[in-house]
Order: C-alpha cells, then structure tokens, then sequence
C-alpha cells in the first residue's frame, strides 16, 4: 500500500507539473491572440488613413494604342460643310428672286370672240355671235393666270380654254344656250324648268324660280343666243324636257367636238370651271350663292385655295 501511496503521489506530481505548463501555454496564447487584434486593428487604420490621403481609382480600360485620331472628325466636319452649303445657296437663291422679282403681265384668255372678264357678278363669256354669226372680238379685258395647286379629290376636273372653245364652236344652238345657262351659274335643275317666262331680255337678267330663287345678270353672249331661236329656250319645243335629256345634249355635243374618250367633259366641270374662274376674279365665297345657288359649306370652302388672296398670301 505504502508503495502505491509513493506511485500515486507521483502520478499527482506529474500531473501538477503538466497542468501547470497548461495553464502557462493557455495565457501566452491569450496574450498572442490579444496582440494578433491589437496589430489587426492597427493595420485598418493605417489603410484608412492611406485612403483618405489618396484619390480613389478605379480602372475601367486598360491603356491601349488608338487607330485613329479622336478629332476632328472628318466625315463628319465634311457632311456639315456640304448641308450648309446647300442650305445657304438655296438661301442665296431665294433672296436674289425675291429682290429681283418682276410682275408678269396678266394674260387675256379669249375664246373664239368669248371674252373672260372680270366684274362684281361677272358672266364667264361674253360677246358670242349673233344670227348665227361670229363676231369679231371686241377688247377683252384680262384674267389673270394663276398657278394653283390641284385641289384635293372631290371636286371635278377644271376644263381648259382650248376645250370650251372646241366644244362651242361645233355645238348646235341649243347645247350652246345650255353651256352658256351652266356659264352663267344655273344648275341642271334649274336649266331644264327653265322658260320664256323667266328670261327678261329687256333688263338683261333671268329670274330663277324653285327651292333657290335668285336673280342673274344675262350676259350679252347669252342674250344673242336668246334672240336668235323661237322658242326660248332653243329646246322649250319639248315640254317634257328632264336634267338627263340636258346632259344627253352635252354628251353627244362633246363626242361631235371630238371629245368622245376625254373624261370630265360634262355638266359638273363646266359649272366647277365657272366657279373657279368666279373665284381667281375675287369673288369672296359668300357671295358664290347669289350667282350659282345653294352650296354645301364644305364644297365651298375647298375653292378656297383659287382666291387671289389665298395664293398671294402662300407666296409670301
């Protein structure tokens, strides 16, 4: 037992000693760590401070060679030369006709001894023969010719002077009352009850009767034609006279002239030929009812664009 007692003493011993070197190892190691976040702590704020001493950069590109010079850009200083260029050459160009503008003499348009004219309520011919006969052309007075852009569809085709002239020379005297009536702002309707009775060759006007009464001045061309046929109108033979009947008139009137594929030769574009010339001559639109009758509002305002006043002013 007693050398059991010196065996476990010494074991106790030994023990004592390496737990002693544990606890020993355990505070350097404390210390070590304490020392480690000390030098740690340290180091963060020397970076923080180098930091704050130095900009911030960032590297987006490395460095390389370039292929081309940066500027000036050529091309592009070329295309902005030329669009000046031609900028300032149309400018030129347009100052130089503006100073140098000369007013062109007014045309006078007559038509085989039909003279156009202008006036308060004009008539589009004036001056046409008498017995038959045509008569030499007196002075006519000018209209002047304006180039206008062709209005938006809807509206018919404007005849030329060479077609009317063709188309009254070779017609008969009825169809050349009836051209004459659609010159003078009559509708078919209107034409076709038309009578004797409403002609007043004496005070040189033609009383319109129906939904539209009006009075119109007879022009001198229409009154020979009057005068020259028993009855008046040429076609009052014929009590059941009808608008179709009229417009077969002027149908084969037109295919006699020559005009038998020629489109737009008929009883709208010769009314909206009047109308146009009514309107280059200066009548303001609100006074188109008191020569050619009721109009829609919007068909009138499309002939806007033959006012003198509307073209001078898309000139300016």
């Amino acid at each position: 037992m007693k050398q059991q007692l010196d065996e476990h003493k010494q074991l106790a011993t030994e023990f004592s000693s390496k737990f002693a070197e544990h606890e020993a190892l355990l505070t350097d190691l404390e210390g070590l760590e304490k020392l480690q976040r000390t030098t740690q702590e340290r180091v963060v704020q020397i970076e923080a401070k180098q930091a704050e001493k130095f900009p911030q950069v960032k590297i987006i590109e490395r460095a390389f060679q370039p292929r081309k010079p940066f500027r000036p850009d050529y091309s592009r200083n070329a295309m902005i030369a030329l669009v000046g260029s031609i900028l300032l050459g149309l400018f030129s160009v347009w100052v130089v006709d503006y100073l140098t503008r000369k007013e062109e003499q007014n045309a006078a348009i007559s038509i085989s001894g039909l003279n156009l004219y202008a006036g308060t309520s004009p008539s589009l011919i004036n001056g046409y023969p008498q017995a038959n006969k045509q008569l030499s052309p007196s002075s006519p007075q000018s209209l002047e010719q304006q180039k206008i852009p062709a209005l938006e569809s809807g509206l018919p085709r404007e005849l030329k002077v060479k077609e009317l002239t063709t188309l009254l020379e070779t017609a008969d005297v009825k169809t050349r009352q009836l051209v004459t009536l659609l010159l003078s702002g009559l509708s078919l309707n209107e034409i076709s009850r038309l009578d004797k009775a409403h002609i007043d060759l004496a005070a040189d006007i033609i009383h319109i009767s129906g939904d539209d009464p009006r009075t119109i001045p007879l022009s001198p061309t229409l009154k020979a034609l009057f005068e020259q046929t028993e009855p008046c109108p040429a076609w009052s033979k014929n009590q059941n006279i009808t608008p179709k009947m009229l417009e077969a008139m002027l149908i084969y009137a037109a295919a006699d002239a020559g005009f038998p594929e020629t489109p737009g030769i008929n009883v709208e574009s010769i009314t909206h030929t009047y109308i146009v010339y009514l309107v280059k001559q200066g009548i303001r639109l609100a006074e188109l009812e008191l020569i050619i009758g009721d109009t829609d509002p919007a068909t009138l305002a499309k002939y806007s664009r033959y006012s003198p006043a509307e073209n001078h002013g898309n000139v300016a």
